[in-house]
């Protein structure tokens, strides 16, 4: 009888277990992503600083991440380690797009700005309208290869372009809207310097990831929870949760 009563109430305590776990995952992952994309978004302006000061913002703000990713998912520990690599490394990867795309994003305001200063004359706040639209328009088709019309299609053409130009060239020989002639503008990392910069904010930032996040793969008690004692008050390891004993 005593054992017909504890598997009756064992096996759904297993299967609430798991489901228990698979929240913890989920919402670690969510997390993850949620204040990844804010932190690459961030990280589109600290990444250009000089001679590769914004390389440790990478890491620190990594680091940041996958602690709150450790916090929200150690309820689930142990995990397999496989689970655990896609997680960080996904999250890296968002991050590291994130900022990518915020910079190109960006690139045709500075162009614009840049050409605003060398005219020689002060434009009026329509004019200064024309010239923005004008020089965003010009920057975009450069990068799509044909006249941008802001469409999905376009913009995936224009990353693509964007990349290529910044790894290989990163000047551009830009028309000042209202008379003939161009201002070159050039980025202030370009060629191997941003092409080396991109390559080692990745791996920075996986690695402060990974860091936290493959914490997860000891059980509760050794990443940093300790187990409740049956028949005694204790954390409840599930999410972080507390969990008085009954």
């Amino acid at each position: 009888m005593v054992r017909s009563l504890a598997s009756r109430y064992t096996v759904p305590f297993v299967g609430t277990e798991r489901m228990v776990k698979r929240a913890c995952i989920g919402w670690s992952l969510l997390a993850g992503g949620v204040v990844g994309i804010a932190t690459g978004c961030l990280l589109a302006y600290l990444a250009v600083l000089p001679m590769f000061l914004g390389l440790f913002f990478f890491l620190l703000l990594g680091l940041i991440i996958g602690a709150v990713m450790f916090r929200l998912g150690k309820g689930a520990a142990p995990v397999p380690a496989l689970i655990l690599w896609l997680m960080g490394a996904g999250v890296s990867i968002l991050v590291w797009g994130t900022g990518l795309f915020v910079e190109y994003l960006g690139l045709p305001g500075d162009v614009a700005r840049a050409v605003r200063v060398s005219l020689p004359r002060r434009l009026t706040q329509q004019e200064q309208n024309e010239l923005d639209a004008g020089v965003r328009r010009y920057v975009l088709s450069q990068f799509a290869g044909n006249e941008f019309r802001r469409g999905p299609a376009d913009h995936a053409r224009a990353v693509v372009g964007y990349l290529r130009w910044a790894a290989t060239d990163g000047t551009m020989q830009c028309p000042r809207i209202f008379d003939d002639s161009t201002h070159a503008f050039q980025l202030g990392q370009r060629k191997r310097g941003w092409l080396t910069r991109v390559i080692l904010s990745l791996g920075l930032l996986g690695f402060a990831v990974l860091s936290q996040v493959l914490s997860l793969r000891k059980p509760t008690e050794q990443a940093g929870v300790a187990e409740p004692v049956p028949g005694q008050s204790g954390a409840d390891p599930h999410c972080g949760g507390y969990r008085p004993s009954l």
